[in-house]
């Protein structure tokens, strides 16, 4: 995927994989996944991970593992995917506040 270095060089490149070792211990128990422009070393947040978001993220793996999902599963699955998008928003949310109280 391409994408433009918006808030440093202004350069575009090309993500490839995220890699696991772009990582940030916050509190709580949170971590922040990120990657890195290649030219200027801008840090952007790809997503937030706590203890809950893993065992939910496990849940979904296991749904989806199943093949064919009766109406229930396929509720539940789309309830759980939503819940880890407002939990990820939820930490994106703090991380910003953290940002902007510490830098």
């Amino acid at each position: 995927m391409n994408v433009t270095c918006n808030e440093g060089c202004q350069q575009e490149f090309k993500i490839t994989a995220l890699k696991t070792d772009h990582v940030e211990k916050m509190p709580g128990n949170v971590e922040r996944y990120y990657f890195t422009c290649p030219n200027c070393n801008q840090e952007y947040t790809s997503y937030f991970l706590d203890d809950s978001m893993k065992e939910i993220q496990q849940e979904i793996k296991d749904l989806r593992s199943k093949g064919d999902l009766k109406v229930k599963q396929k509720n539940k699955l789309l309830k759980l995917t939503r819940k880890v998008s407002a939990m990820n928003e939820a930490h994106k949310h703090t991380y910003r506040k953290l940002q902007q109280n510490y830098g």
